[in-house]
């Protein structure tokens, strides 16, 4: 992560005190810290348009029994509504049929409640978004009728809490929250970079 430049400095700080996880680590919580970014259709002085663009992240910050934290990693990806979908879930950006803020928030808290739920891991789970409205839905707070990706994350959710110790929590954006500045950081450079 440190590789991607423009990080926040608190992030920077997190990371001199949170080292990267090592092999055998067990932890007791997997924080996951999501995010979305959005950037509207563009042009340069030259004339040329840039397209919208939009990408998802997280970023995985591990505690363990003595609430030691350790550095888990990132992901993240552009937003391609190019590719082939069904019911609106393309391949790689599950909900995203437009670009979008609000869609990228959605996909990459569809990521985070799938990670939980394939997981071998035995521990608690707690997704922190800085985005409620994937959170309401995962709460099952609103319905939309209308609306699959929120129908789909609130099915997700229930199920993933039928086996797993899940956890939905908001955490405000652009604060200087070391983690949730990681994701946005991460989601930023996806809209523009492979990762």
């Amino acid at each position: 992560i440190a590789d991607l430049g423009d990080l926040h400095d608190n992030t920077v700080a997190a990371l001199q005190f949170v080292p990267p996880v090592q092999p055998g680590f067990v932890p007791a919580k997997v924080h996951i810290y999501t995010d979305g970014s959005y950037f509207p259709p563009s042009y340069d002085s030259y004339g040329d348009d840039f397209p919208p663009r939009s990408a998802w992240a997280m970023v995985f910050v591990l505690e363990g029994y003595d609430e030691s934290l350790v550095f888990g990693g990132c992901v993240g990806d552009a937003i391609d509504i190019n590719l082939p979908t069904h019911v609106g879930f393309g391949s790689r950006c599950i909900g995203a049929a437009s670009h979008s803020a609000l869609n990228a928030e959605y996909t990459a808290d569809v990521y985070a409640i799938l990670f939980a739920l394939q997981s071998p891991l035995n521990c608690q789970f707690i997704i922190h978004g800085d985005c409620i409205c994937p959170l309401f839905a995962g709460s099952g707070a609103h319905s939309w009728d209308s609306e699959p990706t929120p129908q789909f994350i609130a099915s997700l959710v229930m199920a993933a809490q039928c086996v797993k110790s899940l956890q939905l929590a908001h955490v405000k954006s652009h604060c200087g929250h070391p983690w949730n500045e990681a994701a946005d950081t991460v989601a930023k450079h996806c809209a523009f970079s492979q990762c």
